[in-house]
């Protein structure tokens, strides 16, 4: 028996220590679920104050963002740029950390875009003064993003006079290839301008079309055309979207997919959470 105690000790250490462990490797993955919860509120909390100091022109939300990489400081630099720019305010555009962005803001804040010339994508960059700045002049810049600007502008301001100017292109066009874009863009302008789906059914392009049927939808509140978006995904972020514009959380019931339709009946409390954040 005396020569069994050892063992049985020995036996008891290793329960012991072994329980230990488990409690404490319990234990880290629950700080871990805990911290990646916290980090994952602080970024919905930073989109959601760059969407607040744009809808506000108030450059304090900008300041709320909290940039716990550097993609979240990037958002924090846009915010107060995109402040900055469309208030023609230079002192906001001083509270950009990155310097390209704060003498781009300095620029654009006077009337100057011409820095999206340096821009590693121009394009874009036009495309982006244009919508924030809610200049239409400056979509002929645009490049590769023109047509896409001014569908935006179409659908903002219901005007087919921007559909025009795509047409107007399709003339000078010889290239069969470039016709048809010209085309699925004319469609599609034409679609939001209107609020009428009848043109995205004439958009070939897969991604185009299920992007001109969402865009409609959310104009109209129609949440039936979501189901003529060919990629699941998008199908049901779009009558997400269109339950919370609704406020009628039984349209969520028309997602298939569980997890999703389960994350949309959260969302109603998560935007009373949004709303309690201005």
């Amino acid at each position: 028996m005396k020569k069994l105690l050892p063992l049985v000790l020995l036996l008891g250490v290793v329960v012991l220590v072994s329980g230990c462990v488990r409690q404490q490797t319990t234990n880290q993955e629950t700080n871990n679920i805990t911290a990646n919860l916290t980090e994952l509120k602080i970024r919905l909390a930073n989109s959601q104050y760059g969407g607040f100091a744009f809808d506000t022109l108030n450059s304090t939300y900008c300041e709320k963002i909290i940039p716990l990489d550097w993609l979240e400081q990037r958002i924090k630099d846009t915010c107060f740029s995109n402040v900055g720019i469309i208030t023609k305010n230079v002192e906001i555009c001083k509270n950009i950390v990155n310097i390209t962005e704060l003498y781009d803001c300095a620029r654009g804040a006077k009337g100057d875009f011409s820095f999206c010339d340096e821009n590693s994508y121009p394009g874009d960059c036009y495309r982006r003064m244009a919508l924030i700045t809610n200049n239409s002049a400056l979509c002929d810049s645009a490049k590769e993003y023109t047509y896409s600007c001014y569908v935006t502008f179409a659908s903002r301001t219901q005007s087919l006079s921007f559909c025009q100017k795509i047409r107007i292109d399709k003339q000078y066009a010889t290239d069969e290839e470039v016709i048809k874009e010209d085309d699925e863009f004319f469609n599609w302008c034409i679609a939001v301008a209107t609020r009428n789906a009848d043109n995205c059914a004439k958009i070939t392009v897969g991604g185009r079309a299920d992007q001109c049927y969402e865009d409609v939808s959310k104009l109209t509140g129609n949440v039936n055309l979501c189901s003529e978006i060919l990629v699941k995904i998008s199908k049901e972020d779009c009558i997400m979207n269109i339950a919370l514009a609704n406020n009628d959380t039984s349209q969520c019931e028309l997602i298939e997919t569980n997890y999703t339709r389960g994350y949309c009946i959260r969302s109603f409390e998560y935007e009373k959470e949004r709303q309690a954040m201005k």
